[in-house]
């Protein structure tokens, strides 16, 4: 992957928080990544499962090293290497503005479906507790790769543009006191609190009103969801 594309991609994310590479992987890499991976198929690895995930820092190697599991280490290694070729560091690099360092790496099985695989959520919804400017600097960006071809109908990750924005903005008045801590793991709730006359201003000001507006827009379909769920159940 040449600067440029890194650029192109890196400023997608920041501006969005997402952007999508098809065919990332080259033959070769996907291939390797196949057999390197292929029990969390044949086993069916969940996500969340211990199995699919592969050490990273060095005392897990270590640990790994006293229990003989030098299969795991050479995983490690392949998968590493594979990112290095990838220049994942780089694009991180890029959108931070900093050095970065991988954190981990994991993999899981799931089968295709129509359904939620998992339901709409804020992943930084841990933050509203006890939050610290070092905790809102020092974020991820996470790299999923599929390793068949996915749609928005059968398991691809789904992600709410600029729902980042709103998040961190949200996040950071509940950290001044300026908006009451609500629970808000559920898109549902965290677009209701947002939505409310007093917080929608204050994250306007903070995001602008676009960028709030089109998270919202694109929020819309929770409503329409249980609006739906309530016809079925009356």
């Amino acid at each position: 992957m040449d600067e440029v594309i890194i650029k192109k991609v890196s400023e997608k994310v920041k501006k969005f928080g997402v952007a999508t590479i098809q065919n990332f992987l080259n033959l070769t890499n996907l291939e390797l990544i196949d057999r390197t991976i292929a029990k969390v198929k044949t086993e069916s690895v969940g996500k969340g499962d211990y199995r699919g995930v592969y050490p990273i820092g060095l005392k897990s190697n270590l640990i790994k090293i006293i229990k003989f599991e030098f299969n795991k280490i050479r995983k490690v290694l392949i998968l590493k290497k594979i990112a290095e070729e990838l220049k994942l560091r780089q694009i991180a690099e890029k959108i931070f503005n900093t050095n970065v360092q991988l954190h981990m790496i994991d993999s899981y099985y799931s089968e295709k479906s129509d359904k939620n695989i998992a339901d709409w959520h804020c992943d930084m919804s841990g933050l509203f507790y006890n939050v610290k400017k070092k905790d809102l600097d020092d974020a991820s960006v996470k790299f999923f790769f599929y390793m068949t071809d996915v749609q928005s109908s059968n398991g691809c990750l789904a992600y709410i543009p600029f729902s980042h924005h709103v998040v961190k903005a949200l996040i950071i008045l509940v950290r001044d006191k300026k908006v009451e801590y609500k629970p808000r793991w559920k898109l549902e709730d965290l677009c209701k609190q947002v939505s409310e006359s007093s917080t929608k201003d204050l994250i306007e000001n903070a995001t602008g009103v676009e960028k709030l507006n089109i998270f919202l827009n694109n929020s819309k379909f929770i409503e329409k969801k249980k609006i739906l769920l309530n016809l079925i159940c009356k």
